[in-house]
């Protein structure tokens, strides 16, 4: 249970709303929400008054939890296996505890005592129940059985655009609110029948036969369902595009080209399968397409001298349309990357252009056995990635460069050396989710694994590192940087960091959380803190042996 969200308003009311957090002001206090782990069974808790100091301790222990047991069943009453059963305070908020129902439909859970919302997440038919006001009352047991409301019956056919029924088409309805996804399969007659709960439904439906050549698949959304209900679908005829990829001489391009449809994010239409040109004619065939503005992503291959290009056209058929695309002429960038000596060629280096006007990126390519690249691309400026492979130890780097035409750009690698070493937080504890960066050197960054433990190529000289805490106590704290740290060649080098706050006034909550035994030590909990504005100050989980340190904003 979401602790944090259920002890304010208790809070308000009782009006032991305490003074504000105040960036660790005497007699300053805050209340730490603790948050049980899924599945244990412990009820969540609170802690006030725990005062704003440069360092304090509290340990918490949580209380028992209230065993809830029942049974699920369907709208004929019948118990359905595997359903997942699952607590929240409210429906958006994770869940306390779940269990998944047995062959009888009963599952078994422990709350605390309070008012729950139970999601019930049956199979894709019924998709997700969703159950507020529960009542847990302690000490309990209690028992809560959930069924699903019957299922109302939808029916109807599906007919191609001159009103033939389409056999053995696909109808899937997917539930807005239940999440539930009913797929069915018409009849030689075009004819389907579904059992579906009550929802608003998207219906999905796929043309099956010879109409599968011929007509869209489709989406008809705002499908009410609250009782028995008739529902006829027409799927619309679309069109058949064909033609042919000419160079910029206007001959056919005689390269195996992809073409690939793109459709406006509001269509009701999905698009056909991609296709590639018949390398010998240059002549392509897609469909069927729908009457509206389409975008045509026709990508020759990258030794072609053409880069990827795309295409606007307003199909109208009525059922056969031609469009032939002329690709407007690209240029080569070229070259060779050697490694730092100067002479050896490095293989299988990533070379990105990033366009700086915002347009369709080329392609990239990898350098070759001898070092060589090339990627047809429109002149212009670009952002130049190029990234190696760590093994030689030779340095990514960007550069930005401006294409005028065919243009070559060679490239000699700069060689670095391996920094490594082990980030600890003040009190000396190995520190995972630290990010350590050289900044505005391209790759010289790491984050720290559970061992604190960060590598990576950096140049010779001598750098400041700069620390992010990208998750856990020390999320959203500014970390002082670490000045001085010299990278000689050939390395490796070792530099440990214990890191300190970049801004003073900050104060530092720890602890340790017990199971209700008062010995065992719980890890996982989301533990916050919380001043009297209701605000979040800070907040962590505990980690393997149930400790926390929480550092307040």
């Amino acid at each position: 249970m979401n602790a944090l969200r259920l002890i304010i308003p208790i809070l308000a009311a009782a009006g032991l709303f305490l003074a504000a957090c105040g960036g660790g002001g005497g007699g300053t206090t805050v209340s730490l929400a603790f948050e049980a782990p899924q599945g244990t069974g412990f009820a969540d808790g609170l802690v006030n008054g725990v005062p704003v100091a440069p360092s304090v301790r509290r340990d918490f222990t949580f209380a028992g939890g209230v065993d809830v047991t029942g049974q699920v069943t369907d709208g004929n009453g019948a118990p359905i296996a595997d359903a997942r059963v699952s607590y929240h305070l409210t429906a958006t908020t994770p869940g306390v505890d779940s269990d998944s129902t047995d062959a009888a439909g009963s599952y078994a859970v422990t709350v605390s005592a309070g008012t729950w919302v139970a999601l019930v997440e049956a199979d894709q038919a019924l998709g997700t129940l969703t159950v507020p006001g529960v009542a847990v009352t302690a000490p309990g047991p209690v028992t809560r059985d959930f069924a699903f409301p019957a299922p109302h019956q939808v029916g109807g056919h599906v007919f191609d655009s001159l009103g033939a029924a389409i056999a053995d088409a696909r109808v899937q309805f997917r539930g807005s609110r239940t999440g539930a996804r009913v797929t069915v399969v018409c009849d030689a007659g075009g004819a389907y029948a579904a059992a579906l709960q009550p929802d608003t439904y998207e219906a999905v439906v796929t043309p099956a036969g010879p109409a599968e050549d011929t007509h869209l698949r489709q989406r008809f959304p705002g499908i009410v369902v609250a009782g028995a209900l008739v529902r006829d679908f027409t799927l619309r005829r679309g069109v058949l595009v064909s033609g042919t990829v000419f160079d910029n001489l206007g001959l056919p391009l005689l390269e195996e080209t992809d073409i690939d449809v793109e459709l406006a994010g509001n269509s009701v239409y999905f698009a056909p399968d991609g296709v590639t040109t018949d390398a010998g004619t240059g002549a392509y065939e897609i469909g069927p397409l729908p009457p509206e503005s389409v975008t045509f992503a026709v990508r020759p291959p990258a030794d072609a001298g053409f880069p990827a290009q795309r295409f606007v056209r307003r199909i109208v058929g009525p059922t056969a349309q031609t469009e032939n695309f002329t690709l407007l002429s690209g240029v080569v960038l070229s070259g060779t990357i050697v490694r730092d000596d100067g002479t050896t060629p490095e293989a299988d280096v990533r070379v990105e252009l990033i366009p700086a006007n915002g347009a369709i990126a080329p392609d990239d390519d990898r350098t070759d056995a001898l070092g060589r690249y090339a990627i047809a691309l429109f002149a212009g400026t670009y952002e130049m990635r190029i990234t190696p492979r760590p093994d030689n130890l030779q340095l990514p780097e960007s550069r930005t460069v401006r294409i005028p035409g065919t243009t070559t750009v060679d490239v000699t690698l700069v060689r670095g050396a391996l920094l490594q070493g082990t980030v600890r937080d003040p009190s000396g504890t190995p520190t995972e989710n630290i990010r350590v960066e050289i900044p505005g050197v391209r790759g010289a960054a790491d984050a720290t694994g559970g061992s604190g433990f960060y590598s990576f190529l950096a140049p010779s000289g001598t750098h400041t590192l700069a620390l992010t805490a990208e998750n856990g106590p020390f999320e959203d704290v500014a970390l002082a940087p670490v000045e001085g740290v010299v990278v000689t060649l050939p390395g490796p080098v070792t530099a440990d960091v214990t890191f300190v706050l970049a801004t003073t006034g900050k104060s530092v909550v720890r602890g340790t959380v017990y199971a209700p035994d008062g010995a065992t030590t719980v890890a996982g909990v989301a533990v916050e803190a919380v001043d009297a504005t209701g605000a979040v100050v800070g907040r962590t989980v505990t980690d393997g042996a149930g400790g926390y340190v929480l550092v307040l904003q």
